[in-house]
């Protein structure tokens, strides 16, 4: 794991669809709904993210993928009860985010 750590999210997501010749999004379709239906709200736009994880913190939902995804839709940040990563990557984004805990590489 220490070894991946030079990677950044979305090159090992890369990678592992190039080596497996799958995607590894989950839940495509609700995926686009949910895309959709943000595109469609007027902006500026807040995400807000209910950890279920509470109140412990096993992972992060949100990160540099998310966040670029929902800038690209005109969100202008994210707030969670929950872990953000990959902060070193979403300097610059142009976006706030507010999480319980942040994690940068």
């Amino acid at each position: 794991m220490h070894r991946l750590n030079r990677w950044n999210t979305p090159a090992v997501h890369n990678g592992w669809e190039q080596t497996t010749q799958r995607d590894i999004a989950f839940h495509q379709e609700e995926s686009r709904d949910h895309r959709r239906y943000v595109a469609s709200v007027d902006g500026p736009k807040i995400v807000v993210v209910q950890d279920l994880d509470k109140p412990r913190t096993v992972g992060s939902f949100w990160g540099e993928v998310n966040s670029g995804a929902h800038r690209a839709l005109g969100c202008v940040g994210t707030i969670t009860d929950g872990a953000i990563r990959d902060l070193d990557e979403m300097t610059g984004a142009a976006a706030e985010h507010y999480g319980r805990q942040g994690e940068s590489r």
